[in-house]
């Protein structure tokens, strides 16, 4: 009997369907992870059905034929390889990652099964399989894939933009940990951004253990939770500063008082933080010039090619071409640039984060 988990991301349904009530229970538990329920528009949706299905012998038998051919190659997810290969007796593309936990057939853009032989990690591919999915819809419909982190600190939403190792996630959490009136949480590290707006991205949010071991919050959570020990093995107390692990996206609500979760937020102010170690308790704000709004904007967006993970388009192709992809790439750009407020942020460890939360929002 079939078990549909229909998870609504505005104008797109994905409808993640199980055919045992243990593999429902299994996704239903991994889905509220990650997934926090947007508003349906009036228009019209698209609906996008993923099949999940546990089968030994007939895991086994298209993963052999997946083998066994040739294919090409894609670099999908982070460190992982996805082979396409086609089956001519299905007529249909069949991708078979790297570490051979799953196979999934692709029947159009719409419609995907994926097959699995019941091992734990297997649970988790529906979802990472419709991330994938969002990227390129959202795309299509003039969406940016930023590298940035969203949040709401009273009335104000903020964008935090920026590389890997600028400082987004440490001064999300200061942020977080302040006594506002009211705080808002969009996503981590990877946030869609168009026409003056900012959506989340269903991930988890990743905490290095020096950032939580400094934080009363997250240093709670995570002694409560023991997440280290049961994600990475190691003991909470035990880890170095560097040591990360992923924590659910609708944690965040828990973890910080009074944050609510946003699926959707309009951006006021977009900051592009730097730590600068040297600095102690000072910090700097800055006004940038347009060339320096447009290069950093540049500089911090995913679309059309994800500089970090390396990840190109491959189970779902996009429908626009990339010379319409990157045009629209700049005309987003231009009119973030035009009317909103961008600026540059250098702060110290010791920096008071009240004060600069107060000067960002003033």
């Amino acid at each position: 009997m079939k078990k549909t988990i229909e998870c609504n991301f505005g104008d797109i349904i994905f409808c993640i369907n199980s055919f045992n009530d243990n593999d429902y229970d299994r996704q239903l538990e991994h889905i509220r992870e990650f997934y926090i329920p947007c508003r349906i528009p009036k228009k019209e949706v698209k609906r996008i059905n993923i099949d999940y299905v546990t089968d030994k012998y007939i895991f086994e038998k298209y993963l052999e034929e997946c083998k066994r051919r040739k294919g090409k190659l894609y670099q999908s997810f982070e460190n992982q390889v996805h082979k396409e290969v086609e089956i001519p007796d299905l007529s249909k593309r069949v991708y078979l990652i790297d570490n051979g936990e799953y196979v999934c057939i692709k029947d159009d853009d719409y419609n995907y099964t994926i097959l699995t032989d019941s091992r734990e990690e297997g649970i988790k591919w529906p979802f990472r399989i419709l991330r994938e999915l969002l990227v390129r819809e959202r795309e299509d419909e003039g969406n940016l894939f930023m590298h940035g982190t969203g949040m709401s600190l009273n009335k104000n939403g903020i964008l935090l933009l920026g590389n890997s190792g600028s400082g987004k996630t440490t001064l999300a959490v200061e942020m977080l940990s302040e006594e506002l009136e009211r705080k808002g949480f969009v996503s981590n590290d990877r946030v869609f951004m168009k026409e003056g707006e900012m959506k989340y991205f269903p991930i988890p949010v990743v905490f290095a253990s020096g950032t939580a071991k400094n934080n009363r919050y997250l240093d709670e959570y995570f002694k409560k939770t023991r997440l280290y020990e049961r994600k990475i093995g190691m003991v909470y107390e035990e880890t170095t500063n560097n040591d990360k692990v992923p924590v659910p996206l609708t944690d965040i609500g828990k973890i910080f008082e009074g944050t609510q979760m946003e699926e959707q937020r309009r951006m006021d102010i977009i900051v592009f933080p730097k730590i600068n170690l040297h600095m102690g308790s000072s910090f700097r704000i800055q006004e940038m010039d347009n060339r320096e709004k447009y290069i950093s904007l540049d500089r911090t967006c995913f679309t059309p090619f994800d500089s970090e993970s390396l990840r190109l388009e491959w189970i779902r192709k996009r429908k626009k071409t990339i010379d319409d992809v990157i045009e629209n790439k700049y005309d987003v750009i231009q009119q973030t640039i035009k009317e909103k407020e961008l600026l540059q942020l250098e702060y110290g460890p010791e920096s008071d984060k009240k004060k600069i939360i107060d000067d960002l929002i003033r």
